[in-house]
């Protein structure tokens, strides 16, 4: 697989294609306009095509990739919740939540998955009516390999102490979803964290080390994927990272910041 090339096309296509679409900022701030004008003007493109960007790249990116290392592709908006979710699940899931926010440490996460999985696959029923999920509550992405099936949802790389224990409870319940339903398929589940911010080595070690305690009770590679922990599955290679980088270096060398000038900087 062409790694480098594919994020060279995708990674160019974004950035052009909100560019193309912009014209100059339509409103002013009173002070910064005045006294920082392009600086301003600046900042409002950058940050609207930061926006632009966001997270749905790399689900783009994670779609290609996947259907080209042999992931079979299912539409995320076909995973479905249970209208009612059995009061013995949600209980279950609701104690654990409160355990995980009293000591977050101490959970044994592999142990409640088979508690979780056992008690799906007792309470799975013909006579349960599936839903599909709220907009908060639906997944980015779904592949199946080797049978067995990979259920993510992206996010930002920033995160706090809250974030954190929503995401995890969040989890629990993709999985609940998934097994009431198909309680005999394997699956993992987890949060993805596209890359790492932090310096010096803006590696996934860095990612954990730098959010320390804002990131439990979520475990590395078990709820949570960062960087190469999720780049090196759908693409089926040990050095996907260090290639991503490449193909995005490739789109920095075409100097897209001089053709896009007088967008930025005016007539």
């Amino acid at each position: 697989m062409e790694i480098e090339t594919i994020v060279e096309t995708i990674v160019e296509e974004a950035i052009r294609s909100y560019l193309d679409g912009k014209t100059s900022p339509k409103t002013k701030h009173v002070i910064l306009d005045e006294i920082f004008p392009i600086e301003r003007r600046i900042r409002s493109i950058m940050g609207g095509l930061e926006t632009s960007i966001g997270t749905k790249i790399w689900e783009r990116l994670s779609y290609i990739f996947a259907s080209k290392s042999g992931f079979s592709i299912h539409n995320p908006k076909g995973f479905y919740k249970p209208k009612n979710l059995p009061k013995r699940i949600s209980d279950f899931l609701a104690k654990v939540d409160n355990e995980r926010k009293d000591n977050p440490d101490q959970t044994n996460f592999n142990k409640i998955l088979t508690e979780l999985r056992e008690m799906c696959l007792q309470e799975s029923s013909d006579d349960i009516e599936f839903v599909s999920t709220s907009s908060g509550d639906g997944i980015d992405m779904w592949f199946t390999k080797d049978e067995r099936h990979y259920i993510f949802d992206t996010k930002t790389v920033q995160i706090n102490s809250s974030n954190a224990n929503n995401f995890a409870n969040k989890v629990l319940h993709w999985y609940s979803y998934f097994w009431l339903r198909y309680p005999n398929e394997d699956v993992t589940v987890g949060i993805v964290f596209p890359y790492s911010p932090y310096g010096p080595t803006f590696d996934s070690d860095s990612w954990w080390q730098n959010n320390g305690g804002r990131a439990k009770p979520l475990q590395r590679e078990m709820d949570a994927f960062v960087q190469d922990e999720f780049w090196d599955l759908v693409t089926g290679t040990k050095d996907s990272w260090k290639r991503i980088k490449a193909g995005i270096k490739r789109v920095g060398s075409r100097n897209l910041a001089e053709k896009y000038s007088e967008l930025f900087y005016g007539e």
